[in-house]
């Protein structure tokens, strides 16, 4: 596998992480097809964007990361490289018990982090089916027979966005994607905060597998220049 081929899934909760992590990743080659900063993100990413590896933070709300490893090695399975500022840490021992590969101290991201991406890129990983055996941590999508919903904004989009996601059922299964007029690198950031004003997990879609996104019961936002390109097919 090339080195510019290389497509990472970054899950991180922190902004600046992510900012980060994508300045370490593109300067060494290798293309951030997608952000999460929530478990159940990273699985939905993880199974519409099919990366090559995923990066994950252990430190995510509550016990999503292990959550998220058990259900992409159950159901997406990909190799996984998790970070932590303690590796030796209890919870990183059992992220790497459910699936995940290794684990990269995040006091070695400017020196070891490329290495170990690429080294853990070339393992051929098998599915566990720890997560098949028990309840899923998240429930599963609705069936309907409306299969995405599409909105546009322009002009007071982030207020009507809050409008009307915030209307929306609590039971909404359907997958939603949503333009607005704001580009990389402020795209994930609003993301982040519309995720914290609305009932939906709201995640930011980018690079070249955009449109595969189709998860029930969140919404992507996409940046308008890929949009147009979507629309054209």
């Amino acid at each position: 596998m090339s080195q510019v081929s290389l497509k990472v899934l970054v899950v991180e909760e922190s902004v600046l992480a992510r900012q980060r992590l994508g300045e370490i990743l593109h300067r060494g080659g290798l293309q951030v097809v997608g952000e999460a900063w929530k478990g159940r993100q990273a699985v939905e990413l993880c199974r519409a964007l099919r990366p090559d590896v995923v990066l994950m933070a252990v430190d995510l709300e509550g016990t999503e990361g292990l959550a998220a490893t058990e259900q992409i090695m159950a159901f997406h399975p990909t190799p996984i490289l998790i970070m932590s500022e303690r590796p030796e840490h209890p919870t990183c021992q059992k992220i790497l018990a459910a699936g995940a590969l290794d684990c990269i101290s995040t006091q070695d991201w400017e020196h070891g982090l490329l290495r170990r991406l690429r080294l853990v890129s070339r393992v051929s990983v098998i599915t566990h089916p720890r997560a098949r055996l028990k309840r899923a941590a998240w429930p599963p999508p609705a069936v309907s027979r409306v299969r995405l919903v599409c909105l546009g904004t322009s002009t007071g989009g982030p207020g009507a966005l809050v409008e009307i996601l915030g209307a929306l059922p609590g039971n909404f299964q359907i997958p939603i994607l949503a333009v607005i007029h704001i580009q990389p690198p402020l795209g994930g950031g609003f993301a982040e905060w519309l995720d914290g004003k609305v009932p939906q997990a709201v995640g930011y879609a980018q690079g070249e597998s955009f449109g595969r996104i189709a998860a029930g019961g969140s919404c992507w936002l996409l940046p308008t220049v890929i949009s147009r390109c979507w629309a054209r097919g």
